[in-house]
């Protein structure tokens, strides 16, 4: 049987860029390959979006983004990890994902942990990816500070509280990839595949 994957990403909205445009293409595909794809982004209210036969898009109200682009909204740890009937614990219990795919290196970098935990009652154990489409150094000194200081807790957090919790990583580029690697160095049983988001997508 066709495995049914579930992908969750904060950055996203209506007119962002490339990682949209990527999601899209997965749920385009689905109805080629007849296979269940959803996705979870946060936004204004919630609603449900089918894409053609097998793709759905569920939006999860949430508050904006705080700093940076308030276009952008955010999916916070409390709509997973605490036992209240959230909405994003009840799509997890209601699709029943074989594969859990997340995007975003902070406010749902927990989801792994929760779901391996059986935190969420009824939800199936799931392959756990990890996405990065950008390097967690690059945005440090884009926003925070270009020192060694910075540098060595971007590099700490990867490997102590982001990489581990996955199965595998999936990276747009050789360059994204390579800060997981380092962190994930002495941890060969996780690993991080390069997969650029570019050409016709299809599911290999």
């Amino acid at each position: 049987m066709p495995i049914k994957t579930l992908h969750i990403t904060n950055h996203y909205h209506p007119s962002s860029g490339g990682i949209r445009i990527f999601y899209h293409a997965l749920l385009d595909a689905a109805d080629r390959h007849r296979r269940e794809v959803c996705l979870v982004v946060p936004g204004t209210k919630n609603s449900l979006e089918n894409v053609g036969e097998f793709g759905r898009i569920y939006t999860i109200a949430a508050p904006p983004c705080p700093l940076f682009d308030s276009r952008y909204h955010l999916l916070l740890p409390h709509l997973y990890a605490l036992p209240y009937p959230s909405a994003l614990r009840k799509i997890l219990q209601n699709e029943q994902p074989d594969l859990v795919e997340v995007c975003d290196k902070f406010a749902l970098s927990c989801v792994p942990s929760v779901l391996r935990r059986h935190w969420i009652k009824g939800v199936a154990p799931a392959v756990l990816v990890g996405m990065s489409c950008e390097r967690l150094d690059d945005n440090v000194f884009a926003y925070i500070s270009e020192g060694p200081i910075a540098k060595s807790l971007a590099n700490w957090y990867l490997k102590k509280m982001y990489a581990t919790r996955f199965d595998c990583h999936i990276s747009n580029s050789e360059y994204t990839a390579g800060e997981l690697m380092r962190a994930l160095a002495d941890r060969p049983e996780i690993p991080v595949h390069v997969r650029p988001m570019n050409g016709s997508l299809g599911f290999g």
